[in-house]
């Protein structure tokens, strides 16, 4: 069994309330008046094809924010964070929504050259350990087979459980496979669960499975309670000459999405609308992942914390060259543009 390097990460609670969401995205919005000195008025941006990483850019376009801001944007949606960064790495698109282990390996691929300006999404909701009705609690674990996606938020869900619970992982017969295995090994047995992303989380449920636990929340022995176990992020980042060549046109994109956020927030249902066209999914569906997710644009010190201790799992696993320091690589005054609150980073 594999040495438990993932420390526990406290988790923000998932869809907690409308005060929460709304804090997320600000609450003392103000006019920037820059539309009209805009450096780049049509861009690109891109996000994974799921409802973590892409519903605030969709909600941002379809309602009209980007328009109302003076910008023509484009998103595209990549079947992966990796090719998603690369996207950004390559200069195909000018800012990309991943989540925080592309975003990572992006930051340390080149120190220095590209940067974050914003989260998107807290998806610890989205990110669940599925299981056989049978398994009711964690000790239900030991002696059972379950499935992991190796050097990712599936395996950082995997050690934060661990932490957090003080089961015997050594009792456990864990198998690595990819995501796209998951279900099927699970229809025929092989496994008895498995610890994935959405939207094979809900996929899985549909095939009989129940979910045992998220990052935010636990459901031992049927009841639902808090569940402090994992936080992971989107993250929106892109090259950091092209950023600082187009301030007004970034603090543009913010306060667009910052909008779109604050609708999303407060008319999911109607974003839920809008994001399952876009990614050709069933609504209820498509309205149940959304309502696991945290979206917002926030910033803050324990946004860095829980980046650092994804980051410490990325390197134990050789992953990433090296653990970076993440308020070196993060420009939190665009935010403060658009409102103070959002940027509780401190130095």
């Amino acid at each position: 069994m594999k040495r438990n390097i993932f420390k526990k990460v406290t988790a923000m609670v998932v869809a907690a309330g409308m005060a929460i969401a709304l804090a997320a995205c600000g609450g003392g919005k103000q006019e920037t008046g820059l539309t009209s000195g805009l450096e780049t008025k049509k861009l690109s941006l891109g996000a994974a094809r799921d409802t973590q990483l892409a519903p605030i850019i969709m909600c941002a376009i379809e309602k009209g924010y980007f328009k109302e801001q003076g910008l023509d944007v484009e998103l595209t949606l990549f079947a992966s964070g990796g090719d998603l960064t690369a996207a950004v790495a390559s200069g195909d698109i000018q800012l990309g929504s991943a989540g925080d282990t592309p975003t990572t390996a992006l930051l340390t691929s080149d120190y220095g050259k590209f940067e974050f300006i914003a989260r998107t999404t807290n998806l610890g909701g989205a990110l669940a350990l599925v299981t056989s009705e049978d398994i009711q609690t964690p000790q239900d674990l030991e002696g059972r087979t379950i499935g992991y996606a190796a050097g990712n938020t599936s395996e950082a869900l995997w050690q934060a459980l661990v932490a957090t619970t003080g089961i015997d992982e050594s009792k456990v017969n864990l198998v690595a496979l990819g995501a796209a295995d998951m279900l099927s090994a699970y229809e025929t047995g092989d496994i008895e669960g498995f610890v994935i992303w959405e939207p094979t989380v809900t996929n899985g449920v549909k095939l009989g499975a129940h979910r045992l636990l998220t990052g935010s929340k636990s459901y031992f022995n049927g009841v639902e309670e808090d569940f402090d176990c994992l936080n992971s992020y989107a993250l929106l980042s892109g090259n950091k000459e092209w950023i600082e060549k187009n301030p007004n046109t970034v603090v543009a994109v913010l306060t667009a999405m910052n909008d779109a956020c604050e609708w999303l927030n407060g008319n999911m249902g109607e974003g839920a609308e809008i994001v399952s066209k876009w990614l050709e999914l069933d609504y209820e569906d498509c309205l149940g992942m959304m309502q696991r997710n945290e979206y917002g644009l926030s910033v803050d010190d324990r946004t860095m914390d829980d980046l650092k201790a994804s980051a410490e799992f990325l390197y134990g696993g050789e992953k990433i060259p090296f653990v970076p320091e993440f308020r070196e690589v993060y420009d939190g005054s665009y935010l403060e543009k658009i409102d103070a609150s959002l940027n509780g980073v401190t130095k």
